[in-house]
């Protein structure tokens, strides 16, 4: 096994812990347990919903090998972010109402990839179903610029959300050129992209 399986397969029980799986609980399919176990914050922090991806990557390489768990798993996450999403579309990292950028633009990003991995597995009705959870997210980075600083990877995960997007649903949202823009147009003259200066 290579080192870098080796780490991603040993990390893989981790994350999955980090998932409420407990059906009855009114934060199932949380990946915040410091929220949904814990009660050491007060609200969810959406980035963990975004895990679905590397737990699907881990199906896919053999890793987790019980097919109705791990679909059952990428449900719940997924069915879960209408619960700690805003009215906006957007999802927060460390703040209430942070309507944060960049962590929706990740969860738009990792859920859609994941998604596109088990397209074969799931019903066109799961598909559908997980791609309208996801529009508000896509609605909120095509309506809505990252307002911490020029921060070219967020913007660049929002290019990516966007035409992944496009890709799964034949839509032709352009928005993925302008936030592509900014990041061109800042820039360096020596190639370097922008993050967080002043």
């Amino acid at each position: 096994m290579s080192t870098y399986r080796k780490i991603f397969s040993d990390s893989i029980p981790r994350l999955i812990n980090l998932f409420n799986t407990d059906q009855f609980a009114s934060t199932y399919g949380y990946g915040d347990r410091q929220y949904s176990s814990w009660k050491t914050i007060d609200f969810a922090n959406g980035t963990f919903q975004g895990g679905v991806h590397s737990i699907v990557i881990a199906y896919k390489l053999g890793i987790l090998k019980n097919k109705a768990k791990v679909l059952e798993l990428i449900d719940s996450s997924i069915n879960a972010i209408p619960k700690i999403r805003h009215s906006n579309g957007s999802l927060v990292e460390a703040y209430p109402n942070e309507h944060s950028f960049c962590v929706t633009a990740l969860v738009a990003f990792d859920v859609l990839s994941c998604i596109d991995l088990i397209k074969g597995e799931i019903s066109k009705d799961d598909r559908n179903k997980y791609l309208e959870i996801i529009r508000p997210l896509i609605n909120f980075i095509s309506k809505n610029d990252e307002e911490h600083a020029i921060i070219s990877n967020h913007l660049a995960t929002g290019v990516a959300a966007i035409s992944l997007w496009n890709n799964l649903t034949g839509e032709n949202n352009s928005r993925y050129s302008e936030l592509l823009q900014v990041i061109y147009d800042n820039q360096s003259e020596e190639g370097w992209y922008k993050e967080y200066e002043g």
